[in-house]
Order: C-alpha cells, then structure tokens, then sequence
C-alpha cells in the first residue's frame, strides 16, 4: 500500500505583516477543506470567501493538486463579484468560484433531469402495471 502525499502551502493574509502560515493536506482532499484549513490558519471566519493568489497576482484555483511549497496570498472578500470572469484584465479574480457554482448549478440541472426522467419512468412504469392487473382480472 503506497502512502499518501502531503502539500505543504505558505499562506498569508494580504496586506498583512503577519508570519506565513503552513497548511498541509493530502491528495484527494477536496477543495473546500483545503479552503477551510487557510481559513482556519488565517483566522477568517466561515463564511468569508476567500481568493488566492500567487506571488506574480494571478488568481490560483485552489485544488489538491497544487504544488508543496507554494506560496499564496489570501483575500477575503465577502462576496466573489458577478463580474469577476475569465474574461476581465484583472488576472480573472473569482474565476474559480465562478466555475465552482457554474459546476454546481450544472449538476443540479443534472439532477433535477434525472429526477423528472425518473419520475416520468415510474409513473409509466405504474401506468403500464396497473394496465396489466386489469387484464389479469
């Protein structure tokens, strides 16, 4: 059995003067805990959005397969701007929360189709059957 990975990554609150901060997590973990473990680090209360990014400014989706050793630096935001896309000249701010509920709202609209093919299946499928007993009567 092969042991897992461990990332270590440098946090900082920005603009802060305070000391980097070390998180570590392993590979496989989901990019909400690794959110909440720079929170947590950081002293953010939940709730906070938060946008990393790199030392050159760019805007780092924060995934389990970041390189250990990096070193980001962390905003709080209250809320990711509806106009932060991948198409502005900022750097594309928010571009990763923005594919998290593009993602979000696709698998609910997956859901919800799969849901109603569901529904529609069984209410044939009970159709159908209650044909059948009246035959059988």
């Amino acid at each position: 059995m092969q042991a897992a990975e461990g990332v270590e990554l440098k946090v900082r609150l920005s603009g802060s003067d305070g000391p980097d901060q070390t998180i570590g997590f392993f590979r496989g973990s989901n990019s909400a805990s690794i959110r909440k473990s720079i929170a947590t680090a950081l002293e953010i209360p939940s709730g906070v959005g938060l946008v990393a990014r790199d030392v050159n400014g760019n805007v780092v989706a924060l995934s389990d397969r970041l390189p250990s050793g990096l070193v980001l630096s962390i905003e709080a935001v209250d809320q990711i701007p509806a106009s932060s896309t991948a198409g502005n000249d900022d750097g594309g701010g928010g571009f990763g929360s923005s594919l998290n509920t593009l993602a979000e709202a696709l698998v609910a609209s997956v859901r919800g189709s799969t849901a109603a093919r569901t529904s529609r299946a069984r209410t044939a499928r009970s159709a159908a059957f209650r044909g059948q007993v009246r035959r059988w009567r």
